[in-house]
């Protein structure tokens, strides 16, 4: 009975700990994939773009006021579009304190 006990548990917390693996993969994967994004579309700086995975594969992004509608249009879809991305959450706010120059 005792054994059996030690068993379950041993299970339960190898079950955890490839859960939590697993997700910290899951979670890596959507950063590098946010990174590589930001780093291909070239036309929005780091400074005017505030980001965090919130859960596996879900983004919740900030970009600053001052970036044109239509670059941040372009920009999310862009980011939508990314195979190793689910779902963002956009908003804009004043990040940066700054003004967006277009390049």
């Amino acid at each position: 009975m005792k054994s059996c006990r030690l068993q379950q548990t041993a299970l339960l917390c190898l079950t955890l700990l490839l859960m939590h693996s697993i997700g910290h993969a899951d979670t890596q994967t959507t950063l590098d994939a946010v990174d590589e994004v930001m780093f291909e579309f070239e036309k929005v700086g780091p400074e005017f773009v505030s980001y965090i995975v919130v859960s596996e594969g879900h983004v919740s992004l900030t970009v600053d006021e001052s970036v044109p509608d239509d670059i941040y249009v372009e920009l999310i879809q862009s980011l939508r579009a990314h195979k190793d991305i689910r779902s963002v959450l956009a908003g804009r706010d004043d990040i940066c304190g700054g003004t967006y120059i277009v390049r």
